[in-house]
């Protein structure tokens, strides 16, 4: 987006928020839950997308040791051992099947999340890696999922021009 030039055209998701339909209604997703994942249990906790016991689980990846995964996980192979079934039943299945219109047990974490990913090979915790990067250095927050101003076909048009397809 930077390169080729639409940077100032980014725009986030529009203040009403987004919603789940969980444990019997529909709950908002908390502030700072990327993919699914979250990266406060409090708002997580607020939001009762989980029952108590499922936030306390999603808490353990603060103290459970690396999860050792293969080359290519499943989204469900890297996030069931980190953060329980309950999150990724009732947060990352309805969001990332949803974007990615699959089933997350069968889709790559390498190719759909690749920077949950990249955290989850890098780091113990995905959860205090996530909190670590919650806040931009310019201290401005970052949308977990953001679009352009006019649509995202802009971004295919400015692509195409910079490298002249006719």
């Amino acid at each position: 987006i930077d390169d080729v030039g639409l940077s100032d055209d980014i725009v986030e998701p529009q203040p009403g928020g987004s919603y789940i339909w969980s444990r019997g209604r529909l709950r908002p997703i908390p502030p700072g839950a990327a993919l699914g994942l979250p990266d406060r249990l409090i708002p997580l906790l607020r939001s009762g997308l989980l029952s108590p016991a499922g936030v306390a689980r999603a808490g353990f990846d603060i103290v459970l040791p690396a999860t050792r995964t293969g080359d290519d996980p499943s989204i469900a192979e890297l996030v069931r051992p980190r953060f329980g079934a309950d999150v990724y039943h009732r947060m990352v299945e309805p969001l990332l099947g949803g974007v990615h219109a699959g089933d997350p047990a069968q889709l790559s974490a390498k190719s759909t999340v690749p920077e949950i990913y990249a955290i989850a090979s890098r780091n113990r915790s995905v959860y205090l890696s996530m909190r670590k990067r919650r806040v931009k250095p310019t201290g401005k927050r970052q949308a977990p999922l953001v679009s352009l101003r006019g649509g995202m076909g802009r971004l295919t048009q400015a692509l195409a021009r910079d490298v002249d397809v006719r």
